[in-house]
Parts: structure tokens; sequence; C-alpha cells
């Protein structure tokens, strides 16, 4: 069985449990998220369209997982 993997919000002073695959999920959304914003800082529109791509598919997918209502909580309230 999968140990399950704990983040920490400094914001609100919360813990959240996730699943390996939710975890991985969380982190690669967020990564995905603030390269997108980078690269659209540095006028790099291309790079900006593909990992703006690869997020939105990567949230459609998302979307679908049974931790889908955590996944969305903790991936909005770190913005």
């Amino acid at each position: 069985m999968e140990a399950p993997v704990t983040f920490y919000d400094p914001n609100h002073d919360t813990w959240h449990a996730f699943s390996q695959e939710a975890a991985g999920i969380c982190i690669w959304l967020v990564t995905l998220r603030t390269c997108a914003t980078v690269a659209l800082e540095r006028d790099h529109f291309v790079e900006m369209d593909n990992f703006s791509h690869y997020h939105s598919r990567l949230m459609e997918y998302a979307n679908e997982h049974v931790e889908w209502d955590s996944i969305a909580h903790f991936i909005t309230s770190i913005h």
C-alpha cells in the first residue's frame, strides 16, 4: 500500500494528505502554472502556450481523479 504524502500550506496553517499519484498531480499542476506565468512575463509566448497546454491536459485528467476535490482545494489555496 502506498504511504500518503502530506503537504503543509503555511498560508492557511493546514496540512493536506494525498495518495502519491494525487501528490504528483498537485506538484505538476503548480509547476506548470508557475512555468507558464514566468514564460509570459518574459514574453516567451510559445513556451507559455506549451506549458499551458500541458497544464490544461493534466487538469482534465485530475478532474476525473478520485481525489479531485482535495486536489482542487489545494491548488487553489496556494496561489
